[in-house]
């Protein structure tokens, strides 16, 4: 089993967003993978969420999957830090009906990359990534 980061917006997602990604978190743990958390605590400092998120989850998980359906700064920091600080493997997921709003340079991050390091996959509900996650 892996260690895995699951990212995603948060500042501007909506609650059926963020649900989705919890529920998803939880299917992984259901199959026995560990998930690093991110931080969800208002009072946190700046300083706290870069260390939690960026130090403790992405520089030590062994996989990220980051959720892109909803632009979001930090989510990209996050997939970049993965890929070129710690040169961790990142697949980047949308829903099938948002992959035409995804940035084309996030798409074309695997040419570069290779499919080892970065792939981009549109689902059609939650099962199908986490079938994707079991998989690797």
């Amino acid at each position: 089993m892996s260690v895995i980061y699951v990212g995603c917006a948060l500042l501007h997602a909506s609650e059926e967003s963020k649900q989705k990604v919890a529920n998803f978190k939880k299917t992984l743990k259901d199959q026995g993978q560990t998930v690093l958390e991110f931080v969800t605590n208002p009072n946190a400092t700046n300083e706290e969420v870069y260390s939690n998120d960026i130090i403790e989850c992405v520089g030590k998980c062994d996989l990220m999957i980051a959720f892109v359906d909803l632009p979001s700064t930090g989510l990209g920091f996050e997939m970049a830090s993965a890929l070129f600080r710690f040169k961790k493997p990142v697949i980047a997921v949308c829903h099938r009906d948002n992959g035409a709003k995804v940035s084309r340079l996030i798409k074309g991050i695997g040419g570069e990359m290779g499919p080892e390091l970065f792939q981009f996959h549109t689902y059609e509900d939650m099962d199908s990534v986490a079938d994707l996650v079991a998989k690797i």
